[in-house]
C-alpha cells in the first residue's frame, strides 16, 4: 500500500505544474470583466469565500485517471486516483474579477484554459 500512495503522490506532484504563459494569457482573458462571464462559462461556482471587500469563487474540475504500478512478482496493477484543477477568480465589491488563478493537475486545468482562450478570441 505504501507504494501506490507514493506513486500517487508522486504523479501529482509531477502533474501540478506552474502555470504556462499559455495559461496566464487563458486567464487573463477575464480579469477586468464582471463575474457574471465565468458564471456564463462554467456554470454557478462549486464555492465562494469572502476576505474584508474581496470575494472569492472557485470552480472544480475532477477526473478520474487510471495508475499502473509495478508489483513485486507479478505484472502491474491499476489502480484508479482522482485528479483535479480549481479555478480561483478574485473579485472586488462590485463583482469584477481583479486576479484568476489555476491550482491542481496541469491536463485537468486544461479544461478551465481552453474554454477562457475560446472566450478570449471572441
Amino acid at each position: 500500500m505504501p507504494r501506490i500512495l507514493i506513486a500517487a503522490l508522486t504523479l501529482c506532484l509531477f502533474l501540478a505544474g506552474c502555470a504556462t504563459s499559455a495559461e496566464k494569457a487563458a486567464l487573463q482573458t477575464v480579469e477586468g470583466k464582471p463575474i457574471s462571464q465565468l458564471v456564463k462559462m462554467f456554470g454557478e461556482p462549486d464555492g465562494q469565500s469572502n476576505k474584508g471587500d474581496t470575494t472569492i469563487y472557485y470552480w472544480q474540475q475532477t477526473e478520474r485517471t487510471q495508475l499502473q504500478n509495478t508489483k513485486k512478482d507479478t505484472a502491474f496493477t491499476n489502480n484508479t486516483i482522482d485528479v483535479s484543477c480549481r479555478l480561483y477568480a478574485y473579485t472586488d465589491s462590485n463583482d469584477i474579477v481583479e486576479k484568476t488563478k489555476l491550482e491542481g493537475d496541469y491536463y485537468v486545468c486544461g479544461f478551465f484554459t481552453h474554454k477562457l482562450k475560446t472566450y478570449g478570441r471572441r
